[in-house]
């Protein structure tokens, strides 16, 4: 989204653009939809959106299991969650959407989570604990891929994850927010066709 963000600058050097990482996940970003303290948001939040939000989605990509390279699962070729449950994790605090999704997934497979770490502080973050030896993650591939030292197994039944552009009704929208809006849903389309 980085690419599109710049394009949008370009075009539109007159709009100033703010953005804002929230610690309190997701949630934080629909309820200032909702009060109209913010114009657009980028949320995964699994099949919990405020009806009165427009909610377009972006991309989805698998999520991956990430651990060090002498981990003992390292050079199997897909895992169960299952399989998991003795797992040390480390990921995101529970009301983040990520987390949510591991969690259900989990929960599907009959496995209760053991999220021993709770980073919001994104997956920089999250890879350097998993480095340095404190518990295996989940992550998005796109984003595993960027922490070479990592090394990654897919699920056997796999959790997507969807990101989702959030916005106000298309009546409440100012020109500029929309005109952003165009942007970013033309490269997510750009990007997955």
């Amino acid at each position: 989204m980085g690419g599109a963000l710049g394009d949008f600058h370009r075009a539109h050097p007159h709009v100033r653009l703010r953005l804002r990482l929230s610690q309190s996940g997701a949630s934080a970003y629909l309820a200032a939809l909702l009060e109209g303290s913010l114009d657009l948001a980028l949320v995964s939040l699994p099949n919990r959106f405020p009806p009165q939000l427009d909610m377009k989605l972006l991309f989805e990509e698998p999520m991956m299991f990430v651990c060090r390279e002498d981990h003992a699962f390292v050079r199997r070729r897909r895992l169960d969650l299952a399989e998991l449950a003795d797992e040390d994790l480390v990921g995101f605090p529970p009301e983040f959407g990520l987390r949510r999704l591991m969690d259900e997934a989990f929960h599907r497979a009959g496995v209760e989570p053991r999220t021993q770490y709770e980073v919001p502080a994104g997956f920089a973050a999250i890879a350097e604990l998993v480095g340095n030896g404190l518990g295996t993650a989940f992550m998005p591939a796109s984003e595993a891929r960027r922490f070479g030292e990592l090394r990654t197994v897919p699920l056997r039944e796999p959790a997507v994850w969807q990101v989702y552009l959030a916005a106000p009704p298309a009546q409440r929208m100012t020109p500029a927010a929309a005109r952003l809006a165009e942007t970013l849903l033309a490269a997510a389309a750009s990007a997955s066709g």
